[in-house]
Order: structure tokens, then C-alpha cells, then sequence
């Protein structure tokens, strides 16, 4: 393997991790929005900051271990205990984005009256 293939492999590893980071902050932007209880609320709100959270955690992470000393990289007690930020922050990130998803479709049960009204296409779009 050579060293290209190995940094090309890292930089498709940053990308995803920055698209993470991204698709999290898009849902920043529910931040202040009406939601049905406290709890949803409090709910989006740390989906969202664990969905941000996590993937810069974790590419730090890499960056570390990458120049980290080999023995450090081993199935030692210090290898396990130097990889906790994936070990947790995965099934955390996994654990926000299932949380948004449910959220999301909750959010569908308090929708206002107007949006169960049919659109007069005919007035809006001119036909022959």
C-alpha cells in the first residue's frame, strides 16, 4: 500500500466527516422552532449538537491516533481506552440521527389547519 493510497483514503475520510458535520448544522436551524413540548425540543436540540459534535471528535481523533506511537495503536489497555471517542460518539451520532428522523415525523401530528386545505391548481396554473 502505498502513501498516496493512504492519504487519499484520509481525505475521503475528512470529507465525510465534514459532510457530517455539515448535515448537522443544517439542523441547526430548527433550533428556535416551534415544537409540541419541552422535551422535543431539548431532544432536537442535543440530536443536533451530537450530530455536529461527533464527527470532528472523531476525525481528531484519527488525526491522533495517525501520529500517535505504534504501540499505542496495539489491542492494549491503553489502545481500547485511546479509542473511546469512536468506541461512544458512533453509536451516539447513530442514537441523534435516529432521534431527528422520529422527531421529524412526530412534528407531522401538529400541523396547522391550513395545511389539510387543497390547493385550487386550476386558479394557479393557467391549462388550456
Amino acid at each position: 500500500m502505498s502513501l498516496l493510497d493512504i492519504s487519499s483514503r484520509l481525505r475521503i475520510w475528512y470529507t465525510l466527516f465534514l459532510l457530517a458535520s455539515v448535515f448537522g448544522s443544517v439542523h441547526a436551524l430548527g433550533w428556535s422552532a416551534h415544537f409540541s413540548s419541552t422535551v422535543e425540543r431539548m431532544l432536537w436540540r442535543i440530536s443536533t449538537l451530537t450530530i455536529c459534535g461527533v464527527p470532528p471528535t472523531i476525525a481528531l481523533w484519527v488525526a491522533y491516533r495517525r501520529s500517535s506511537s505504534p504501540q499505542l495503536r496495539t489491542n492494549t489497555a491503553s489502545g481500547f481506552l485511546a479509542a473511546w471517542p469512536a468506541r461512544i460518539g458512533m453509536p451516539m451520532y447513530i442514537l441523534g440521527r435516529i432521534t431527528l428522523i422520529t422527531l421529524a415525523f412526530t412534528s407531522l401530528r401538529g400541523l396547522p389547519q391550513e395545511t389539510f386545505q387543497s390547493v385550487p391548481w386550476t386558479s394557479v396554473i393557467p391549462h388550456l
